[in-house]
């Protein structure tokens, strides 16, 4: 059987290297096929991952302190939320959700402020900074008073 130029055309692409226009066409195509899957699967991880809005959670709305100044740096654990009421001078108040008493750590010495508070359990932890500029790093726990400095070694 005699070869067509057809199979002679097989035989020699067969045989010979893929010129570089013909790898790079490939490689193009190749590309775009992989572009396109990872485009689909971040599409996919992105609506998967973003929540929906499951609406609100419920429950009442307490104020738990509308005076003067400004209450800021909150932060709630279990049954107390500490916060910073900056009415002067600076203190540290806590709400009790049990009870619902708003009350405030005892203060320090006279010119001295206390702020950046945080709460675990019954545990009240703050930095004072002193009438001397100092700093001293407090906690209180609100079932036994006064506050107490924390000692580093």
């Amino acid at each position: 059987m005699k070869s067509t130029k057809h199979d002679l055309y097989k035989k020699h692409e067969l045989t010979e290297a893929a010129s570089p226009k013909i790898v790079r066409k490939r490689l193009r195509w190749f590309a775009i096929a992989i572009s396109a899957v990872a485009s689909l699967f971040v599409a996919i991880a992105a609506f998967g991952l973003t929540p929906a809005n499951g609406g609100l959670a419920g429950g009442t709305t307490i104020t738990i302190d509308n005076g003067p100044g400004d209450q800021t740096d909150p932060h709630v654990n279990g049954d107390l939320a500490v916060y910073t009421d900056s009415n002067p001078p600076s203190q540290i108040r806590y709400y009790d959700f049990v009870t619902l008493a708003n009350n405030a750590v005892p203060s320090g010495p006279a010119g001295s402020r206390d702020l950046l508070s945080d709460v675990f359990g019954d545990l009240i932890a703050f930095s004072r900074i002193n009438p001397d500029f100092s700093t001293s790093a407090m906690v209180y726990d609100v079932s036994s008073k006064p506050p107490a400095t924390i000692e580093w070694e």
